[in-house]
């Protein structure tokens, strides 16, 4: 009988723990330095993107921005990762729930872009104006990716994403214990009264937006 009873116990408990394994709460943003180790699931995920788009050209994965995780029958991940589209200067900010199962098989459930951020085709200014002291802000190409990154990662710290477009006009970089950029981005083409933002990025890729000023007027 004491047998029987043990092994019942036994099997309440190894029912208890699959449960705790097949159901768990979203975790914590992984580290950014552990990004790397998503690239698959994440190339998966455009590949899914671009299934359900039909995008023409189609979307290439960018920077991995945030990873996430939850243990289900196996794990979900909810990955944001941006996208490049070739011949555009454009960034979009996607998400996508990627399913690694137990049997060791992946499925993309659900892909969407959240906003785009678009380089205006303005030309760069003069490297050589503005300069101001060693070590001060100098302008830099505003159409590269990395400059688009920054404006994504300001969009993220707004309450609501509600501009589906947001437009670089201008950049400027300053190297210190990490970079500084100062960019200038506007909800219109024309980048009538643009935001100036300061966002500083360290040598590990963790972003902090420093600085707003709307309108474009200077501090």
């Amino acid at each position: 009988m004491r047998t029987v009873a043990a092994l019942a116990v036994f099997a309440l408990a190894s029912v208890v723990m699959t449960e705790a394994r097949l159901m768990g709460g979203v975790s914590g943003a992984v580290a950014k330095g552990e990004h790397d180790k998503y690239q698959v699931q994440a190339t998966a995920a455009v590949d899914h993107l671009n299934s359900v788009s039909n995008s023409i050209p189609a979307y290439e994965l960018g920077r991995v921005v945030e990873v996430k995780t939850q243990v289900v029958a196996g794990t979900m991940l909810f990955i944001k990762y941006e996208t490049t589209r070739d011949g555009t200067t454009e960034t979009s900010l996607c998400e996508s729930k990627v399913w690694d199962k137990l049997d060791g098989t992946r499925e993309v459930v659900e892909s969407k872009c959240h906003f785009t951020v678009e380089a205006v085709t303005t030309p760069v200014l003069n490297q050589e104006q503005d300069t101001g002291m060693v070590g001060g802000f100098r302008p830099i190409d505003h159409h590269t990716a990395e400059v688009r990154s920054v404006a994504v990662e300001y969009i993220r710290t707004l309450d609501k994403h509600h501009q589906e477009r947001l437009y670089v006009c201008s950049a400027k970089s300053q190297v210190v214990n990490g970079v500084n950029y100062e960019i200038e981005v506007s909800q219109d083409k024309a980048c009538t009264s643009p935001d100036r933002v300061r966002v500083y990025k360290s040598f590990a890729d963790e972003y902090e937006v420093k600085a707003v000023v709307k309108g474009g007027t200077t501090q």
